[in-house]
């Protein structure tokens, strides 16, 4: 099986780890289910039977977003207050490449209109429109369910890579994701945009050109890329990443399920199950 070296992809930061699995995940779920991923000499080795081309291909023209969504937060573009722009022209699009994330916003304004929510929930009221989405939101998106929260008999439990529901502070991925979306597809056509395709191959091969990155925050998953004092020659930079870059470390973070596990012969509740989790225990 040919093998694809992903020099864009690498263990670290945690962005880059994220969205080599985003790429394997994606391959496997949507091109070729023999795909497989290794890691040699802090890149990304992804192994199936097309080349570098066909993979640029299926991403920049094929590739289909998952629909990840958070109605239950602040900024997620369903209140009156939000920044919709991304949410309304993808909910507008006729591409069958966006059919998922049509279907995941219907589904997620059906509940806040039976939930009559007009501003983002707190406490029981959170809870039960969590507990709507898990009940109600296509099967394909239950995998971005399963990675932002996990609902036991005492509330909601959040993982903590993804915050507290799909946000790290103030930064709200789902409606970041979407802006990124919008940056490489045109929502009406699904077509990629100018510049897609220039920032995929920097993203997947880590191609070096001017004007790759974006004005946009990236969060905890990519500290040097946030900006602030001293990020640039000059006193202060901007937040910038590589639309692609968030794109594919969303879709990555699908990879990481929670659950609510108990132990066998114990009468304790549920407890929050998560990959490279644990509790910490103060002894001596």
């Amino acid at each position: 099986m040919p093998t694809l070296t992903l020099n864009g992809c690498a263990p670290i930061p945690l962005a880059h780890y994220l969205k080599a699995l985003g790429v394997l995940r994606l391959v496997s779920e949507q091109v070729d289910a023999n795909a497989r991923g290794s890691w040699s000499n802090d890149h990304f080795l992804l192994h199936r039977s097309a080349d570098a081309a066909a993979l640029v291909e299926f991403l920049a023209h094929s590739y289909r977003p998952t629909a990840v969504l958070a109605p239950w937060n602040g900024g997620s573009g369903f209140f009156p207050k939000d920044n919709n722009e991304a949410l309304t022209a993808i909910e507008k699009s006729n591409t069958l490449r966006l059919e998922p994330y049509r279907v995941g916003m219907a589904v997620a304004r059906q509940e806040l209109k039976r939930l009559a929510l007009k501003a983002k929930p707190d406490g029981e009221t959170k809870t039960l429109l969590l507990q709507s989405c898990r009940n109600t939101f296509p099967e394909d998106a239950l995998g971005w369910l399963d990675a932002v929260f996990v609902l036991g008999q005492d509330g909601a439990k959040f993982p903590p890579l993804l915050g507290t529901g799909g946000n790290d502070g103030r930064l709200e991925f789902t409606n970041n994701f979407m802006q990124r979306i919008t940056e490489v597809m045109n929502p009406a056509t699904g077509e990629p945009t100018a510049e897609s395709v220039r920032w995929l191959k920097a993203a997947l091969f880590g191609l070096a050109a001017p004007g790759l990155a974006t004005k946009a925050p990236v969060g905890q998953f990519f500290p040097g890329a946030a900006g602030g004092a001293n990020a640039t020659a000059g006193f202060d930079a901007p937040a910038a990443v590589n639309p692609w870059d968030f794109i594919l470390m969303i879709e990555g973070s699908l990879l990481f399920a929670a659950a609510s596990v108990k132990r066998l012969e114990s009468v304790e509740e549920g407890a929050l199950a998560y990959p490279f989790c644990v509790r910490q225990a103060g002894v001596g």
